[in-house]
């Protein structure tokens, strides 16, 4: 959706976000509020963050690349019978 992402390091786990990058990591409350005040008063970090952060979702998790993964996956299966 394009939004910037504040996350715990539990809420991302598993996935290959890079803190900075991709995403705000924040553990804890104090560090969370302090991770969203820093966002809400740097519209250029914001909004770079929102693009990355989009876009790499966009080339790792679209529907397409789920689409690409399970049709090779089926063609290395029908090779192998």
């Amino acid at each position: 959706m394009g939004k910037a992402i504040v996350s715990t390091a539990v809420g991302v786990e598993g996935l290959p976000l890079k803190d900075g990058e991709h995403v705000f990591l924040a553990d804890g409350a104090e560090a969370f509020a302090q991770a969203i005040v820093k966002l809400l008063r740097q519209d250029e970090f914001r909004e770079a963050l929102a693009l990355r952060g989009m876009h790499f979702v966009r080339r790792n998790f679209s529907w397409g690349k789920a689409a690409q993964v399970f049709a090779d996956a089926c063609r290395r299966v029908a090779v192998n019978a």
